[in-house]
This record gives structure tokens, C-alpha cells and sequence, in this order.
């Protein structure tokens, strides 16, 4: 079984780099280390250049599947990449020179989070006073990831009753970091506790100044609308190689009391798996995201779910009472007679062909006559047929 998703025609990350990359990963985990030779390879593949946010997050969901903390720590500087991209789109001059900075090579940081602060952007317990030269950042930040690597550090701080976002070049005075990073699987981030005193962001590095509290700034915005699809991608790509392993690993493994039949073709199994798949098969590009009703449709057979949240990617939408509800852009709609059987509103023929891959050469569902889910499902798309 392949890994999922495969590189898209715009992707910029070959099978030779991919096969690199992941054979360093478990060493740079192993050592505590860095990940310096893949952030070398990535830069001189054009990876760190600003780009568009669909192939950013496609390309950061395939990294992630080959070594994560690689692609959580670079998707910082990607972040920050996107959000200079959309902030220049709308007019904002200002942050052109980090665009241009991000295609001449200089590697970006987050400077934002702070122990015990849930406030995230909202507030600060960074301290900043004004100087001739700009602004004084005093306080202290954590989990800086690219700590060993970034010539471009972000920092958020309060100065009175508002909230002032600079960077800083490597070379400014005043900043230390302790390589306190040792994080299970995620140590090459190496995303160290960064120490401020009287640092100074120049006022042309200053990129913008809000109120303290919620704020509906087209900065605010930029900042969520790119760090939560590129962190989301990250963490599909991790379930997308969990999943290539737990796969692989039960088509060879066999039962104890029945060494020739396989635990890929135990029916209770597949009903699990049937589930995990068509969950795991949401797209996380943002233009999968649609806005969905609180329940399935009249006339659908099915109750309604207990998850209504109002944004939720095109797939599986509500787990309830009558079993799996799943909405896409093309739907068949497979109905039982009651809700003693299972609703099903099954999309895309992806997830079709990724559940074939879990049965013989010769079923999609293996022996119906002793699995009793096929028996409850209508043959539509595919899903009994011979692959």
C-alpha cells in the first residue's frame, strides 16, 4: 500500500527526496538533533519559498508522512511565508520585504507562544517599551521551533493596551534560547525556550499594531486562516503513514486458532475499519472546506449526529444513533430500512479504491457469506465488487 496522498503534478517533493528524508528521521529523533540536511535539501528544492496555500498544505500532508517534526518545524517559516503572501494580496505593502526575504533564503520563526498564555495573539505577558529605534521586547517565549536554524525570529509583546508583531535578525543583541527541547518525535524541531531582554525591533521591522483582546485584523485573520491548515496537514500526514504501517501489518498478521485466515479479513475488523477510512480520507486543502447543515438531509433515513460543528471538511460529517454520515461534493446515497442497519452518504471514488486495497485480489469485501456488514450494505461504487 502506498503512502497517502500521493505527490500532486504541482508538488514539489520527489520520491528521492522523500526516501531521504525519512531515512534521516529516526536518527535526528535518536540524537536529539536538528534537522539540518533536510531544511538544506527543502531550501534548495525552492521549498521555502512563498508559494500558493493549496500546494503548501498537499506538499507539508506528503512531508509529514515521511518525517514529521521536519515538516511541523518548517511549516513555521511557511506560515509566516502565507501570511505575507495574503497580507501583500490585500493591499498591505509592508510585508513585502518578508516575501522577498523568504525567496532569497532567510528562514522564519514563530516568537509568539508564552508559558501559561491562552490568549495566544490576544495578549501578551511580553513586556515592550518604546525606544528611539522602535520597540523593547522583554519576556520570555517557548517551543520557538527552528531555534538552531532561523535568521528571522517573529515576536508578539504588549506595550499598554496594545499589541505590537516585529521580527528580529539573528544578529540582534539581547535574545538567548536554552536547548531545553526533548519532545518523543518531535525533538528535531528543537524548538528551544527563547529568553528577551531589552530586544529592539526596529520600526521597519514593525508589521503591525493592534488592540489588546479579540480582534478581527486582516493580520489576525492571516495568521489563523495559514498556521491552522499547514499544522492540520502535518497531523494527516502523521495519520497517513499510522495508517500505511496498521495496515501493512495486519495483512500479514493471522489468528491463533485460525492460522489461514488473516486479520485483514475478520468482519468486525473491517467494519472498524470502514469507519477509520472514511474519516481519514478528509482532504485538509481549505478549498475542501464547506459549510454543513446541523443534520443530514430529510429523507436521508438517517437521525440526526451528535457533532454539529458548523465548519467541517468534505467526508464523514456525523456519527450517530443510525450509524456514519458521510457528504461530499457527488454523492450516492446508500439507505437501510431502519435505523437498526447503518445510513450511509458515501463521496469520492478515493475512498472506494483506498477500502479495496484492505481485501483480496478478487473481493472488495472478501467472503459476504460469512460478513455480515456486506450483507448489510447495498453494492454501490464499487464497494463489493472485484477490484
Amino acid at each position: 500500500m502506498k503512502a497517502a496522498p500521493a505527490a500532486s503534478a504541482s508538488s514539489l517533493l520527489d520520491g528521492d527526496t522523500l526516501r531521504a528524508i525519512r531515512s534521516r528521521a529516526p536518527g535526528y529523533d535518536e540524537r536529539n538533533e536538528f534537522f539540518t540536511e533536510d531544511l538544506a535539501q527543502l531550501k534548495a528544492l525552492g521549498y521555502l519559498a512563498p508559494r500558493g496555500l493549496s500546494d503548501t498544505v498537499a506538499d507539508q500532508r506528503l512531508l509529514a508522512a515521511h518525517a514529521p517534526a521536519t515538516a511541523l518545524g518548517v511549516g513555521m517559516h511557511l506560515t509566516w511565508m502565507g501570511v505575507a503572501r495574503d497580507m501583500v494580496a490585500q493591499g498591505f505593502t509592508e510585508f513585502q520585504w518578508i516575501l522577498d526575504a523568504g525567496h532569497a533564503g532567510e528562514v522564519f520563526a514563530f516568537g509568539v507562544s508564552e508559558r501559561g498564555n491562552a490568549r495566544v495573539l490576544a495578549d501578551s505577558t511580553t513586556v515592550v517599551s518604546k525606544t528611539p529605534e522602535g520597540y523593547a521586547f522583554t519576556g520570555t517565549k517557548i517551543f520557538v521551533s527552528l531555534s538552531p536554524a532561523w535568521t528571522k525570529l517573529s515576536l508578539l509583546g504588549r506595550h499598554g493596551d496594545t499589541i505590537v508583531h516585529g521580527f528580529i535578525d539573528r544578529a540582534t543583541p539581547g535574545w538567548s534560547n536554552t536547548p531545553d527541547w526533548d519532545t518523543l518525535g518531535m525533538r528535531a524541531t528543537q524548538s528551544y525556550t527563547t529568553t528577551l531582554q531589552d530586544v529592539v525591533v526596529r520600526d521597519d521591522r514593525v508589521v503591525r499594531v493592534i488592540p489588546v483582546g479579540e480582534s478581527g485584523d486582516p493580520f489576525t485573520a492571516a495568521v489563523f486562516q495559514n498556521f491552522l491548515p499547514l499544522v492540520s496537514a502535518v497531523y494527516a500526514g502523521i495519520a497517513d503513514r499510522a495508517l500505511e504501517l496498521a495496515v501493512a501489518g495486519v495483512k500479514e498478521k493471522t489468528s491463533a486458532f485460525d492460522p489461514g485466515q488473516r486479520v485483514s479479513d475478520d468482519p468486525d475488523r473491517i467494519w472498524r475499519w470502514l469507519l477509520m477510512l472514511l474519516a481519514h480520507s478528509l482532504p485538509t486543502t481549505p478549498g475542501s472546506l464547506i459549510r454543513v447543515r446541523p443534520h443530514p438531509p430529510s429523507g436521508s433515513g438517517c437521525s440526526r449526529g451528535s457533532n454539529t460543528t458548523a465548519w467541517r471538511p468534505r467526508g464523514v460529517w456525523w456519527i450517530g444513533q443510525c450509524g456514519l454520515w458521510a457528504a461530499g461534493p457527488t454523492d450516492a446515497l446508500t439507505n437501510s430500512a431502519d435505523c437498526s442497519a447503518t445510513c450511509w452518504r458515501v463521496s469520492t471514488t478515493r475512498v472506494t479504491q483506498r477500502l479495496c486495497t484492505l481485501r483480496s485480489p478478487t473481493t472488495c469485501w472478501g467472503n459476504q457469506a460469512r460478513n455480515p456488514l456486506a450483507a448489510r450494505l447495498r453494492c454501490e461504487h464499487g464497494f463489493c465488487k472485484g477490484q
